[in-house]
């Protein structure tokens, strides 16, 4: 069977990139990469793409005056080099019907998650902000929505507590541990405003069981239930505190996901 010949859009370092020529390398992936073409005048993998010996363009998407062309300028690049399947690797667009219509179920993209958990953008980051235990990566047909296509292979990758989205060989993203001000904005937002209904609930729950002690009291001998009056006040303040713990620990506690380096791997 003759070798495919593979277009891979990209956007930026073009790690996904380079795992896909490792593999060709290494003659684990039957097929070779005619053209790697890129919406971003700057991406570094046009760089590699080139040290490669792999043709390399970019179709600048500032440069087209309608979504329609700029698509109908890469379809042109993609047909000169004869591509046969399309690969999407970390490629920041999303594809129009007609695009996609001329590679049916022949475009594929990799995304950095378990799809459908964390689509789109910086999904080792919403990954971490959940303080999952579990990641890894997507490889699924492209439809016209937001990593919503047909899924054709996953692979699960533990999450490590050293690991983080800025480790060596991860993506561009900012660490998000070492994101002060992301961190605590959203720390300070929820926790404050969590306290603070804990805290009401649970002391207007006191108040409650309070007056109905008093009730059932007033109505038997008299004598104050001073352990129940007790395990009221112990169930309240566990509330509240429970509450509070809820936001202080867990996808906050310690570091968080894995890196688009060990998803990468995975792609060969």
């Amino acid at each position: 069977m003759p070798e495919k010949i593979l277009g891979v859009l990209v956007s930026g370092r073009g790690s996904n990139l380079v795992a896909i020529i490792n593999a060709i390398e290494a003659g684990k992936l039957d097929a070779r990469i005619g053209v790697v073409l890129s919406d971003n005048p700057e991406a570094a993998a046009l760089l590699r793409a080139t040290a490669s010996g792999i043709p390399a363009k970019c179709v600048n998407r500032q440069a087209y005056q309608t979504k329609e062309a700029f698509e109908q300028a890469m379809l042109a690049i993609l047909a000169e080099h004869k591509v046969e399947l399309v690969v999407l690797a970390g490629f920041m667009r999303l594809l129009s019907s007609h695009f996609i219509n001329k590679f049916p179920r022949r475009i594929m993209n990799i995304h950095p998650s378990l799809l459908p958990s964390f689509p789109g953008a910086n999904a080792q980051k919403q990954a971490l902000y959940y303080g999952v235990k579990v990641s890894g990566c997507t490889v699924h047909f492209v439809d016209e929505g937001m990593d919503t296509g047909p899924i054709i292979l996953q692979k699960c990758v533990p999450v490590l507590k050293t690991d983080t989205t800025g480790t060596s060989m991860a993506s561009p993203c900012v660490k998000f541990n070492t994101d002060k001000n992301f961190k605590e904005g959203i720390h300070m937002k929820k926790s404050k405003g969590l306290k603070i209904i804990h805290l009401i609930c649970a002391w207007v729950l006191v108040i409650i069981l309070i007056t109905v002690t008093v009730v059932v009291t007033a109505a038997t001998d008299g004598t104050p239930n001073l352990d129940l009056a007790a395990l009221i006040v112990a169930f309240a303040s566990f509330v509240e505190r429970g509450g509070r713990n809820t936001v202080e620990s867990g996808c906050f506690e310690g570091t968080g996901n894995t890196a688009t380096g060990r998803y990468a791997a995975y792609v060969q």
